[in-house]
């Protein structure tokens, strides 16, 4: 290997930004880049979303920190054959008012879904038809703008620490 020399004379490593709490409160954000994956074990569909911060202290920071995706579920089963918990598409598409349409009425719509709890668990439902949602995503999510509730955890076998994304909440 040739000589290296490298100056640590700018050099920083960005400190993670404070969990969210009744001090910090979620940070506002938009989404930076998108992408559509499937699982591994199961090839259930996810969508990948990664975020900037647009304001205050840390604006310009990418989010979950260094270079992970927010993944969310948006169908298929997991390896004990249950099916994936939709909740958290259904919140982060009210979240970012992101444009839908209803399979079952064809309307398209970027209202928040209806909530109905049924026992244990909750249904979203289409505002227009009633029904429950059976959603086709239309359009991309880059440059929606919400607030990003934030944890902190260690690195896979690291002591150093990394933002993670609690959940994406509305502006």
């Amino acid at each position: 290997m040739p000589q290296l020399t490298a100056s640590l004379e700018n050099a920083e490593q960005f400190a993670t930004l404070p969990k969210t709490d009744p001090n910090n409160p979620p940070v506002s954000a938009r989404v930076s880049a998108e992408k559509t994956e499937f699982s591994k074990k199961t090839q259930a569909p996810m969508i990948c979303l990664q975020f900037q911060v647009d304001s205050g202290d840390y604006i310009g920071r990418e989010l979950p920190g260094y270079g992970g995706w927010y993944y969310i579920m948006a169908g298929g089963k997991r390896e004990s054959g249950e099916y994936h918990d939709l909740r958290r598409l259904f919140d982060t598409i009210n979240a970012l008012r992101a444009e839908w349409t209803c399979s079952s009425c064809g309307e398209t719509s970027t209202d928040n879904f209806l909530k109905e709890k049924v026992k244990a668990t909750y249904h979203y439902l289409c505002p227009k038809c009633s029904r429950r949602a059976d959603v086709k995503l239309d359009g991309s999510w880059v440059g929606k703008e919400c607030r990003l509730r934030l944890d902190v955890e260690k690195m896979q076998n690291s002591d150093i620490e990394r933002n993670t994304i609690e959940a994406v909440l509305p502006r």
